[in-house]
C-alpha cells in the first residue's frame, strides 16, 4: 500500500512536470494553472525522490534481498519522520487542496510506511521465509470456531452435571467419569 501511495504522488508530480494545470494543489497553492518552468523542474526532482522512496519501502519489505537491509530499515524510519513532517506542512498550507487532500493522504502514507518500517518481512526474506509463512494462522494455533449454540449446550451440560453431583455425591470411578465427560478433571486425594 505504501508503494502504491508513493506511486500516486510520483504520478502526480510527473503530470505537473508535463504541464498539468494543478498548480493550486501543490507547492503552497500559489500557482494557478500550470507551473512555471523552474517549478516543473522541482516537480521532476520530487517525482524522482518519490520513486526512490518506493524503492526503499520495497527494499525494507525484502524485495531486494538482505544486502542493504540495514540501510532500508534506517531509510524507512527516515521516511516515516519525513512523511510526518509532510503532514504538518500540508496542514499549514494556504491551499485547501493540500490541507484537505494531501495532508490526510500523507498521513495514510506515513501510517503505511510505519507498518512496513516496523515489520520484519525483509529480515524474514533474508532467511528464506516468506511473510505469509511467518504469519500466525488459525490452523497453526488450532483455533476452532465455536458457535453460540455449542457454548450454550456445554454450559447447560456442565450445570446439569454439577447439580446432579451436588444432589447425589458419589465416590469412585463413576464420579471421575462424569467429571471427565464434561471436560473437567478432579484431583484424586492430593
Amino acid at each position: 500500500m505504501a508503494v502504491a501511495g508513493f506511486g500516486v504522488v510520483a504520478t502526480f508530480q510527473l503530470a505537473l512536470t508535463l504541464g498539468a494545470p494543478w498548480g493550486r494543489a501543490t507547492l503552497g497553492g500559489f500557482n494557478e494553472g500550470t507551473l512555471p518552468p523552474a517549478l516543473r523542474v522541482v516537480s521532476a526532482v520530487s517525482m524522482a525522490m518519490f520513486i526512490g522512496m518506493a524503492f526503499v519501502v520495497l527494499g525494507r519489505a525484502g524485495h531486494w534481498g538482505d544486502r542493504f537491509s540495514r540501510a532500508f530499515r534506517v531509510g524507512t524510519w527516515a521516511l516515516v519522520a519525513l512523511l510526518g513532517l509532510g503532514v504538518l506542512i500540508n496542514l499549514a498550507s494556504s491551499s485547501p487542496w493540500e490541507r484537505f487532500g494531501w495532508a490526510p493522504f500523507t498521513l495514510l502514507l506515513a501510517a503505511a510506511t510505519f507498518v512496513v518500517a516496523s515489520g520484519r518481512s525483509g529480515e524474514l526474506a533474508a532467511r528464506g521465509v516468506s511473510a505469509e509463512d511467518a504469519l500466525p494462522t488459525v490452523d497453526r494455533w488450532r483455533i476452532q470456531p465455536v458457535g453460540l449454540d455449542r457454548v450454550a449446550g456445554q454450559f447447560f451440560k456442565l450445570t446439569y452435571h454439577l447439580r446432579e453431583s451436588a444432589a447425589r455425591p458419589t465416590e469412585g470411578a463413576a464420579s471421575d467419569t462424569r467429571w471427565h465427560r464434561v471436560g473437567l478433571r478432579r484431583r484424586r486425594g492430593r
